[in-house]
């Protein structure tokens, strides 16, 4: 079965007249990809190689969205549509070892969309240099395309003559110009660290062109929408990471990771906004040990702490939105708050026994072993009256038992 993707979401609503409706909202979308890729290497000398290739993808969609129309007491279908496109991928690269400790890639990536017969050439190039024995120094910069969901190829809209429209069939694709200065080096036999600052200037991103709020692609994540949109967007990525890591040894491993970052965008206005995922700083640790109970008996424990900035969210006006009678949105500030950092621990612990021709492991992971509801999203309540908070899952247990032969 090819790889395959979608989100379903449903809303059950009261009316105005406390009157249950059913299903007000319903949107099923899904993507699923066949792909087939033919390599090729081929070592010139001692010193030069080249790699060429192509990656042919088949892309399936199945788009459906229905809203209650209040106005005419009826249902509406916005879309209901099944098909499928196509892209196609190549690439060459050439690999030039000056010598044992310095080398050079270079390269040409080609991408065309079958839909609209969009296309995209790449070029990248990346030095590296291994000095002083155990570190290596490295940089890069390259263009890189991306095709948005194929929801967004497919918005449908119906025009006042009461046909219909696909606005965005010939959207452009996204692009990128990235920047990358590397370090890396091992501290001793089992501690690697390793550092990364990049750059990435966003170009040619999908926005909205006719509406105030300004959307840009970068922060859609799901759902349909049937704005027309047009390739004048940007935006910029920037930070720095860091990964410190001790190989398994002496029965123990540990990953830490930190990032620091900014993430921005221009909308159709040209003003500069945090994108939805901009928290600023993320972190993580990964660390587990094993404990020997016998011959053939282990207890593993793992541990992962997550730490990140919070949410970004468009600031609701209650006063709008209790005049409205539903959330009223200040797009002119679009993502400018940000809730609560986002906090989590999971933990999983195994127990393994080893025989001559079986191994059997009793497991149980928890997700969120502290239970801790962090924040989702802040949304307008027409009963309350007030901003209310939702919350992300808290504890999230599973026990799994498996055998191996």
């Amino acid at each position: 079965m090819p790889p395959h993707n979608g989100n379903n979401y449903s809303g059950d609503f009261l009316d105005t007249n406390d009157v249950y409706m059913y299903n007000e909202l319903k949107e099923e979308f899904g993507n699923s990809a066949l792909r087939v890729s033919v390599n090729l290497h081929h070592k010139i000398d001692r010193k030069n190689s080249i790699k060429t290739g192509i990656i042919l993808s088949r892309l399936s969609y199945g788009l459906y969205s229905r809203s209650y129309d209040d106005e005419l007491s009826t249902y509406f279908t916005s879309i209901d549509r099944k098909g499928s496109t196509g892209s196609a991928q190549s690439f060459v690269n050439w690999q030039h070892r000056f010598n044992d400790r310095l080398s050079l890639n270079t390269g040409l990536h080609y991408m065309r969309f079958a839909l609209n017969g969009n296309q995209s050439f790449e070029p990248r190039a990346g030095i590296k240099w291994n000095f002083k024995g155990n570190q290596i120094l490295s940089a890069g910069v390259g263009v890189h395309s991306r095709l948005e969901d194929l929801s967004i190829y497919f918005s449908q809209r119906t025009k006042a003559d009461g046909s219909t429209e696909l606005p965005n069939r010939d959207l452009g694709l996204s692009k990128s110009l990235h920047y990358v200065l590397g370090y890396e080096t091992m501290l001793s036999q089992y501690w690697h660290l390793k550092t990364e600052v990049y750059y990435q200037h966003l170009f040619d991103v999908p926005v909205n062109s006719e509406a105030s709020d300004h959307l840009s692609m970068i922060n859609l994540n799901d759902g349909y929408t049937s704005i027309k949109a047009e390739n004048s967007g940007t935006g910029y990525n920037r930070g720095v990471e860091i990964t410190l890591e001790k190989y398994f040894s002496s029965k123990w491993y540990m990953m830490l990771t930190s990032s620091v970052y900014d993430s921005k965008y221009r909308g159709s206005d040209g003003v500069l906004r945090n994108t939805a995922y901009n928290g600023n700083y993320a972190g993580s640790i990964l660390a587990g040990k094993e404990f020997n109970l016998g011959s053939n008996r282990v207890l593993s424990v793992n541990l992962r702490s997550l730490l990140a900035g919070g949410k970004r969210y468009t600031p609701v006006n209650l006063q709008e939105s209790i005049a409205a009678g539903e959330g009223v949105y200040d797009y002119s500030r679009a993502y400018e708050s940000r809730g609560s950092f986002y906090r989590r621990l999971d933990v999983g612990i195994s127990y393994t026994i080893n025989k001559p021709k079986t191994t059997r492991v009793w497991k149980i992971d928890i997700q969120n072993a502290t239970n801790r509801l962090n924040e989702y999203s802040r949304y307008y309540d027409f009963d309350t009256q007030k901003i209310e908070t939702s919350t992300q899952a808290g504890i999230i247990p599973t026990l799994s038992y498996r055998i191996e032969f």
